[in-house]
């Protein structure tokens, strides 16, 4: 007979009373550290930023949607003029071709741009000058309040209290850019043109993703130690990870400060990321803006301008810094050496503890301790990926929702939360007949190690992520077995703060439809957790109270669950039209439809790859459209046809005689070798996939230079594309829907096609 395992705590109902209320603080004090502050009034003081003032200028710039190319946005670029020079300013226009270079993460993609950009001297003339950006276009589906008016308006408005106090030492640029949401094309056509392009120093870029949430600096350049410093320096309580930056530089995501990166300048990107089902879409409007997101922004904004302002910003390359934001404390920053020093000490610590209590534990069910903390993890993410897919079962026209965003995103995630832990916990006291809290902890501890070594070793920023954790409880575990659980439990509150908030942003980033990552992260945490979790769940009235608070969110969700006027169902549409007199044809991408759209789709509806989209387009619901008669066709010029040895040259003209902003040019049946767009290249390895699309084409079009293959046949296809539908030619859309952002296919516009069968040979 075998002795009975060694106590980890002197009571269970005293580590409820010592944990429970500390717990709960800790919750608290995560959740206010990513709330936004209180708007400041108009009549705020001169050298303030006031949220109120900035919402003057966003109810003008987000009236109505307003991509390139359209009236609307003219009518923007127009006002901003006017109010810089109502500033006292004296700002410019840069018309030039933005062109983003097929090959580059984006498809390629170019447009007549119309930058506005204003300088404004500094009291020391020499040395580099300080970027701000925001652009000012918006998508055809929303007005764009979020992305990117609000940080425009902001802007504006730090430019106003900025002139209220003591001038910048260096020369502040302000560019607001044109064509971002068309692929970066103000940002290209800046730093491949402008004659200020060699004067940047330090670019700091501002954007939404959403319209609500805190603001944080969520992407660097390399070499970011300097401006590391230098954010913590100018706005203490910013919210920034390396974690981010180590995940954004692996994404296919850009803004404009990728253009600015690979001009070789030192930045940082700043964004609040919540409200995503307003991102891109017609409820994006400035009433549905969050004011207190827009103070804290104008807040940094106005943070950064006088203290970057004021610095030398001629060389701002030091090695990456790990650094994180923690509730109640300044940024958090530091060097790879101490990085390397923190972790060693946490490996020591850990040892350490595992010598003192030798005794206690067996090699054998340690291991036990680490396979159990793989295995519920893996089981914990498995079971939140498939309740998620048994809700979209019970709610399918969630799937609707571009991006796996819903409305109702936070109900779920607690659900998912509340329910992890009590399962694990559930789990750990099932488990303790065979493998003790303390072999269970320190089992997990040594899955934690292993993943604090391997982050030290190939992603340094994220390191702090098993670092904060592990580093307390590797001290816990060094008290006296009698009180190992409360010392243990009182270690899991700083990882608790750190965890709460990170997971929050995980959730709002990758939206619910991957709520199971923010539920395996949760999980790894939860297992480091067995020396006290276990014991405070043991009252069945806690337990019991959680497992409340699940249903009730469940049940707050499934009554949150339906389409409004406040949160429209996203529905796709577009009219096609092939040749002057058709056929027309009506396509959707909705699954099902609904029902505003289906009386279009009652006469031969099928689904179908149309000629329009070309060869391997994702099949959609196309029906008999009206044809409208005489519609004046895309136009392919062609002006030069020659043979060069083994390449064939050709020289376009391509334009749209009834005035679509958007031109698509796609090559079917030959690789395109080079391509030149207005004498600037646009591709310069063969593309067998070859296709660009145009942007505020001129009404005299665009020229355009094609080298290919000699001796082979091939054909162009060209479309235009018209933001919005003819008016009269559809049924109205009710007040709970609203055009599909993120569509596959041209969600509200009206297309029209030209075809152009090139011989293998010069005529």
């Amino acid at each position: 007979m075998h002795a009975p395992h060694p106590t980890l705590a002197p009571s269970d109902a005293l580590l409820r009373r010592l944990l429970t209320p500390l717990l709960a603080v800790a919750l608290l004090l995560a959740s206010w550290h990513v709330g936004a502050p209180t708007p400041r009034p108009l009549d705020a003081a001169p050298g303030q930023f006031s949220a109120q003032r900035a919402l003057q200028p966003l109810r003008t710039l987000a009236r109505a949607p307003h991509p390139i190319g359209s009236a609307e946005h003219a009518q923007v670029h127009e006002y901003l003029l006017g109010q810089l020079r109502a500033l006292g300013l004296q700002p410019e226009l840069q018309e030039s071709w933005g062109v983003l270079p097929l090959g580059n993460r984006l498809r390629g993609a170019a447009g007549l741009v119309r930058n506005v950009l204003v300088r404004v001297p500094g009291t020391q003339g020499s040395g580099k000058a300080l970027l701000i950006s925001a652009h000012y276009d918006s998508v055809h589906t929303g007005p764009g309040a979020g992305d990117d008016g609000a940080s425009v308006a902001a802007v504006l408005e730090a430019l106003r209290a900025l002139r209220e106090g003591p001038p910048l030492q260096r020369d502040l640029i302000v560019l607001f850019s044109d064509g971002e949401e068309q692929g970066l094309l103000g940002a290209e056509a800046f730093a491949a043109e402008h004659r200020w392009r060699h004067d940047i120093g330090l670019a700091l870029n501002f954007e939404y993703r959403g319209n609500r949430g805190p603001i944080s600096m969520f992407e660097t350049s390399g070499d970011n130690g300097l401006l590391i410093e230098g954010l913590a320096r100018a706005v203490p309580q910013a919210l920034a990870t390396s974690l981010m930056f180590e995940i954004y530089k692996r994404l296919p995501n850009d803004t404009d400060l990728s253009s600015f990166k690979r001009a070789g300048w030192a930045g940082m990107n700043f964004a609040a990321i919540e409200g995503h089902t307003a991102y891109h879409a017609a409820v994006d409007t400035p009433e549905a803006m969050d004011l207190g997101t827009l103070q804290q922004q104008g807040d940094i904004l106005l943070a950064l301008l006088r203290h970057f302002g004021q610095q030398t910003l001629d060389s701002l390359r030091a090695p990456d810094r790990v650094y994180f934001d923690f509730p109640g404390l300044p940024l958090l920053h530091y060097g790879q050496a101490t990085m390397q020093l923190l972790s060693t000490v946490c490996g020591l610590a850990l040892l350490g503890a595992a010598w003192r209590s030798r005794r206690e534990w067996r090699f054998g069910r340690l291991l036990g301790g680490l396979a159990t903390s793989v295995l519920s993890t893996a089981i914990a993410g498995v079971l939140a990926y498939g309740a998620w897919q048994l809700v979209l079962t019970l709610h399918p026209h969630y799937r609707a929702i571009p991006s796996g965003a819903t409305y109702n995103d936070m109900p779920y995630a607690l659900a998912w939360a509340v329910l992890t832990v009590l399962g694990l916990a559930q789990l750990q006291r099932a488990l303790t007949r065979w493998l003790p809290p303390l072999e269970q902890t320190l089992g997990a501890a040594l899955l934690w190690a292993a993943l604090l070594l391997a982050c030290t070793l190939a992603l340094p920023g994220a390191s702090f992520l098993f670092l904060l954790p592990l580093l307390p409880l590797a001290v816990a575990l060094n008290a006296p077995a009698a009180w190992r659980a409360l010392a243990c439990g009182l270690a899991a509150l700083p990882g608790l703060m750190l965890l709460a908030p990170l997971l929050r942003s995980l959730l709002i980033g990758l939206t619910v439809r991957d709520g199971h990552l923010m539920v395996i992260l949760l999980s790894l945490w939860l297992a480091l957790q067995a020396a006290w979790l276990g014991p405070w769940l043991a009252s069945r009235t806690l337990r019991w109270s959680l497992l409340a608070v699940a249903v009730g969110a469940l049940g707050w969700a499934t009554a949150q669950s339906g389409f409004t006027a406040e949160r429209p169902q996203p529905s796709t549409l577009f009219l096609a039209q092939l040749g002057s007199d058709g056929p027309a044809l009506w396509l959707s991408d909705d699954e099902p439809l609904p029902a505003w759209s289906q009386p279009l789709f009652k006469t031969g509806a099928q689904r179908a790859v149309p000629e329009l989209l070309g060869p391997g387009a994702k099949p959609l619901w196309a029906a008999p459209g009206p044809v409208q008669a005489g519609m004046a066709m895309p136009v392919i010029e062609l002006l030069g046809d020659r043979v060069d040895g083994q390449q064939r040259q050709l020289e376009l003209r391509l334009r749209s005689p009834r005035g679509a902003p958007s031109l698509v040019l796609n090559v079917e049946g030959a690789s395109v070798l080079a391509s030149r767009l207005q004498g600037r290249v646009y591709s310069l390895q063969p593309s067998d996939n070859w296709g660009i699309s145009l942007f505020a084409v001129p009404a005299d079009g665009v020229a355009m230079t094609l080298t290919l293959p000699a001796g082979r046949p091939f054909t162009l296809r060209l479309r235009d594309r018209q933001w919005g539908l003819p008016a009269g030619s559809h049924p109205p859309r009710g007040p709970a829907l609203m055009p599909k952002p993120f569509g596959a296919t041209d969600t509200h516009q009206a297309v029209t096609l030209r075809a152009f069968e090139a011989q293998p040979s010069v005529r």
